[in-house]
């Protein structure tokens, strides 16, 4: 009778955890050309890619033993992931912003990955004080602000009008060695990329960050709406756990990190 009673509470169990885990999905994504979000590095002759987001897929996986995500082993443009994205050629992908149009093409999670923040940097040597697009203005052509073509740091340097801005360099360490030659006295980006190029690049001894933010937005984790509806409960489950226990905070914060 003992032998009975503990086979159906077994049973029972089983019963219970397998809408959970009944399922196993395999999830398309691509690894974004956007450092620190995805990087390669090569590990005794083996491409291995690492990042921001790649360890937020690795700890959802770790929760989620039925999800898995799957990526060709290199680095793809954005408008690529956005356009096969939308047409359910990829199942998935972390770190997107969110915008009206986007969140009629796309299934957007709640909470956000991480937040981003567009600031600026400059050599260490320098010592104006800046706290607002005025204070630049007011430097005219000894305030040069040197960001990336063709990103929406451009376009929204571009839109507060009076700023003298070089977009000619198209990655920050190229901004960064002009900035270094005294070809421009600002560097604008994100915090995210700006932290992470300085800290990678050695830059630390001779750039700063100044602490005014000009724009703040997130990323968020991002399905096509021809994902089977079961991964994206299970995926929005776990998102929902690794916020809650500060998991997610503790694999961002550390990219987040002062660069000295």
């Amino acid at each position: 009778m003992f032998k009975i009673v503990n086979l159906s509470i077994v049973a029972v169990m089983v019963v219970i955890f397998i809408p959970i885990y009944a399922s196993a999905f395999t999830l398309k994504t691509y690894y974004q050309d956007g450092f620190p979000k995805y990087y390669i590095e090569n590990v005794d002759n083996v491409c291995v890619v690492r990042g921001l987001c790649s360890e937020i897929i690795k700890l959802i996986e770790e929760k989620a033993p039925n999800i898995k995500f799957d990526a060709p082993p290199e680095l793809v443009k954005f408008s690529r992931i956005k356009h096969d994205l939308y047409n359910g050629v990829i199942d998935v992908f972390l770190g997107m912003t969110r915008t009206p149009s986007r969140e009629n093409q796309f299934i957007y999670l709640d909470p956000p990955l991480y937040r981003i923040r567009h600031v600026l940097a400059m050599r260490r040597d320098d010592y104006v004080e800046i706290k607002s697009f005025n204070d630049i203005r007011r430097l005219k052509g000894n305030g040069k602000i040197l960001t990336n073509h063709g990103t929406s740091s451009e376009k929204f340097l571009t839109k507060q009008g009076g700023l003298v801005i070089d977009a000619g360099a198209t990655t920050l360490s190229q901004n960064l060695m002009k900035l270094d030659k005294g070809r421009g006295r600002f560097i604008y980006f994100h915090d995210l990329g700006l932290i992470n190029t300085i800290r990678h690049g050695g830059w630390g001894k001779k750039v700063k960050i100044l602490p005014v933010v000009f724009y703040t937005y997130s990323h968020y984790l991002v399905f096509s709406k021809h994902a089977d509806p079961e991964a994206v409960k299970i995926v929005q489950r776990v998102l929902n756990e690794i916020a809650e226990s500060g998991e997610l905070q503790s694999v961002t914060a550390q990219y987040f990190k002062d660069i000295i």
